[in-house]
């Protein structure tokens, strides 16, 4: 007998609706799992045409020292851009992406280091704490701009606000910040419980292979 309840259209599709997403979620797993296990060839040729290019551009600014001033200055700028890639072949290491062993990774990170300006295991461990930290403001890592929420801002002092704005701006953030965290920041380590002693010592192993 027809009791007159009729079947809740809206949770029905919600049903539907979340089984299509744990089915599609299950395709793009499946999808790219083949991506999840490194390419040795590729990483290899990533960081061997990196290299070779860096120090073709290098040695082709050098020949043209006698031809044109110019002329070299421009082999300088693909230069730039190759130290780039290594900072991004240096963030892979990080996260382990490239290859199966950890320790060829290391040096391949120390060596990117060298040339990135960035102490490669201190680094690290900033980042790690910094995706695990990303968002929460309870807990905010050392590696994250400085980030006040709206009570935090009208609370502080108006010198500290001033100063917070400065800081925060884009032309700020692109011209000044950089050289701040090359040239200062990563060129000494922070006395904090969450660093250990190699990691704080590997600051101060690149400044010495830098002065080197």
């Amino acid at each position: 007998m027809y009791d007159g309840l009729m079947p809740d259209d809206a949770f029905l599709n919600s049903q539907s609706q979340a089984h299509e997403m744990n089915v599609y979620s299950l395709r793009s797993l499946r999808m790219l799992s083949a991506y999840r296990k490194p390419q040795p060839l590729k990483s290899s040729w990533q960081i061997l045409s990196t290299f070779g290019i860096y120090a073709l551009c290098w040695a082709l600014a050098f020949m043209s020292l006698q031809q044109a001033y110019a002329l070299s200055l421009l082999f300088c700028l693909p230069a730039a851009l190759m130290v780039g890639r290594m900072f991004a072949i240096q963030h892979d290491c990080g996260h382990g992406s490239l290859y199966a062993s950890r320790r060829l990774q290391d040096w391949i990170g120390c060596l990117c280091s060298l040339f990135t300006l960035i102490p490669y295991h201190y680094w690290r461990k900033v980042h790690a704490v910094h995706h695990a930290d990303l968002g929460n403001l309870d807990r905010r890592s050392p590696g994250e701009f400085p980030q006040m929420t709206l009570a935090e801002y009208q609370a502080a002092p108006h010198g500290k606000r001033r100063l917070y704005r400065l800081f925060r701006n884009p032309w700020t953030l692109l011209l000044l910040v950089p050289g701040l965290m090359f040239f200062l920041a990563f060129r000494r380590a922070r006395k904090s419980p969450e660093f250990t002693r190699f990691e704080r010592r590997s600051v101060y192993l690149t400044n010495l292979a830098l002065w080197a």
